[in-house]
């Protein structure tokens, strides 16, 4: 499948997962974002984000390129005054770009790998602005310092296609420049082919001539320009599809963490429905001792109920071969007979006579059944794998959980209120 129809499905997907969503303020947000999405996928202009450290040439070098595209600009409260660093993230109107039928909207983007806490707030804000990115440019007005590096390749491992651009070449002598030049495209090898190394001076600096007369180079950005036009003429509609895929896995997986969260909160209300049954049930008919199998056909139902918010098929006989294995288990364990014991010593000193083995066995089932059923959803959570540690991994996680003296205190006042009615009390 090629990209453009890698991202058109991952976009069909992701507008499909959103449907799914009973938060009508989260999906309304999330269906915002994902049209934002869509009108970047299908637009000409094309974005890209000029990155790098503070006072690396970033701003000049947008300000050169809108120039050279008929762009006039003002000067903008964004620039930092003494460092010339850029705070804010700053968008700038479409520029035809020469050579490629292609318009650019750039985004000069904070500087990163600064001090402190507000440059790592600029610094995140300048990473997130990047992968939002069609096309970045990463300056650099020195060798790449390994925290450059670093960054780099974190980018290019996410897929972001980018330009090294290696700005105040003017300050060096030729040799010098060729040296570091070569040694970049060296370094960068891995991830990024030579052509993508580019060498430029944004904003050369003026020079005193013998007769004391101040001479400023012409801007050097030719090279530049050529790389663009040409990634642009030949990639554009990929550089799109590309970037369109990665953000919308980015919101895919944000979607999906609001329909895990989702489906936790609904199957815990089926294992809370479920566990007030099988104590209204043992109420009723109490057992000589807690006998897990004979309310199996109710933990199968709730079994298959849980199965369902996980969009997992399982039938009721599937559902009683999975109660089987999980009830032997908390056999093996000796968590039924745990469990009597817990419950047995928090409900003696408020329970008496003929009432304590009713209620006795009525909370036992309800606990067992709760331990059951977050069984079952750390199951089906898990696209119907018990993990590593296997399902006695799971049932002991779920015991361990679920006999916090707070929480079993509660667990019994409410099973009591429930299940022991003032007039048997």
């Amino acid at each position: 499948m090629d990209r453009v129809a890698a991202a058109t499905e991952s976009l069909t997907t992701l507008e499909h997962q959103l449907t799914l969503i009973q938060d009508q303020v989260m999906r309304e947000a999330l269906l915002l974002e994902t049209e934002a999405l869509k009108q970047g996928f299908y637009r000409i202009d094309r974005t890209v984000a000029v990155f790098g450290v503070g006072s690396a040439g970033k701003t000049t070098l947008v300000r050169a390129l809108c120039h050279h595209c008929g762009l006039k600009l003002v000067p903008d409260p964004a620039i930092g005054a003494t460092l010339g660093t850029t705070v804010v993230g700053q968008q700038y109107p479409p520029i035809a770009l020469p050579d490629s039928g292609t318009s650019l909207i750039l985004v000069d983007c904070p500087g990163i790998l600064e001090a402190g806490e507000a440059g790592e707030a600029r610094a995140q804000a300048a990473r997130q602005l990047a992968t939002q990115a069609d096309l970045l440019l990463f300056v650099i007005d020195d060798d790449l310092r390994q925290s450059e590096f670093a960054v780099m390749r974190s980018l290019a491992e996410i897929g972001k296609r980018m330009v090294l651009v290696f700005n105040k070449i003017d300050r060096l002598t030729t040799a010098a420049g060729v040296n570091i030049h070569q040694r970049l495209i060296e370094r960068v090898q891995g991830f990024l082919p030579p052509e993508d190394v580019v060498a430029i001076a944004a904003q050369p600096q003026p020079l005193t001539l013998p007769n004391g007369e101040q001479w400023v180079a012409p801007v050097q950005i030719t090279p530049l320009l050529k790389r663009l036009a040409d990634i642009l003429s030949y990639e554009g509609e990929e550089l799109a599809a590309d970037n369109a895929l990665l953000q919308t896995q980015e919101l895919s997986q944000r979607t999906q963490g609001v329909l895990t969260q989702q489906r936790q909160r609904q199957a815990q209300r089926v294992v809370e429905k479920y566990q007030w049954l099988v104590a209204a049930a043992l109420c009723a008919n109490p057992l000589p001792v807690v006998d897990f199998l004979a309310t199996a056909a109710i933990h199968a139902q709730m079994a298959v109920e849980i199965a369902r918010v996980f969009d997992c098929a399982l039938d009721v006989t599937e559902g009683k071969s999975l109660v089987s294995a999980l009830t032997q288990t908390l056999v093996r364990l000796g968590i039924v007979k745990g469990v009597l014991r817990l419950v047995g010593a928090a409900i003696s000193v408020t329970v008496v006579g003929a009432m304590l083995k009713i209620a006795l066995q009525a909370i036992a089932g309800a606990y067992l059944t709760r331990i059951a059923g977050y069984s079952f959803i750390t199951y089906f959570r898990q696209n119907q794998s018990w993990g590593d540690g296997g399902i006695m991994g799971v049932v002991r996680e779920q015991f361990k959980l679920n006999r916090r003296e707070a929480f079993l205190k509660d667990f019994i006042q409410e099973a009591l209120q429930r299940v022991v009615t003032p007039e048997r009390h």
